[in-house]
């Protein structure tokens, strides 16, 4: 549903058909509001550009007289022509991406969705460290970096998806890609130093890593 969403808030034609049958394309002037009690209500990725997010009051919960009225309004025919009338009022945004108001529930939703991948290096780098079994000398934790052979970065990642009871999907190919993508990327939060002995290697620099996140 979510994917469907974003077509229908982007794409500049939309399609109609009855049934597979008599198909048209007209042009997309669709904007979506929504409404949820549910915490997680969408999936909004971290580099997302659609959407906008406030959080309902509860001042109104448990007022019967108050929720028996709205929903009177609600299904008003003439409250239903004024509501479209109020959106066919022309809005002047220049540009939406860049003035729309991102909310605290708006990060707050976005950090539900975050990929587990990104959520333990967020840990990492917030750390300074990553919980495993091959790390056991203390006095490395105060160091800006950390030096990790990629087998023990991604089983340190499958233990800290245990200790969340978190079902982990990521094999350690993705894993690999994930973090080779990072090593790649102008900031240098991670490293890829020539393969050593035991295989391929990371360098981890935790604050270099905490603002590529961000």
């Amino acid at each position: 549903v979510g994917e469907k969403m974003k077509n229908l808030c982007t794409a500049s034609t939309i399609q109609v058909e009855t049934k597979g049958v008599n198909k048209i394309t007209l042009d997309n002037h669709i904007n979506l509001r929504l409404t949820s009690n549910n915490d997680n209500p969408i999936s909004i990725p971290h580099d997302d550009r659609r959407f906008v997010v406030f959080e309902g009051k509860s001042i109104y919960l448990h007022d019967i007289e108050y929720m028996d009225a709205l929903v009177k309004a609600c299904t008003c025919d003439k409250v239903a022509r004024a509501y479209y009338q109020y959106l066919l009022r022309p809005i002047k945004v220049e540009n939406f991406q860049r003035e729309r108001p991102k909310t605290e529930y708006y990060y707050e939703v976005v950090a539900r969705n975050l990929p587990p991948v990104d959520r333990f290096l967020s840990f990492v780098s917030i750390n300074k460290r990553v919980r495993t079994p091959f790390y056991t000398n203390p006095d490395e934790e105060d160091k800006d970096f950390q030096d990790y052979a990629a087998h023990e970065l991604y089983l340190s990642f499958v233990d800290w998806c245990k200790e969340r009871r978190w079902e982990n999907v990521i094999t350690s190919t993705s894993f690999g890609t994930k973090i080779g993508g990072i090593a790649k990327s102008e900031e240098e939060a991670i490293v890829k130093p020539p393969r050593k002995k035991d295989g391929c290697h990371y360098i981890v620099y935790f604050d270099k890593l905490e603002q590529y996140l961000n």
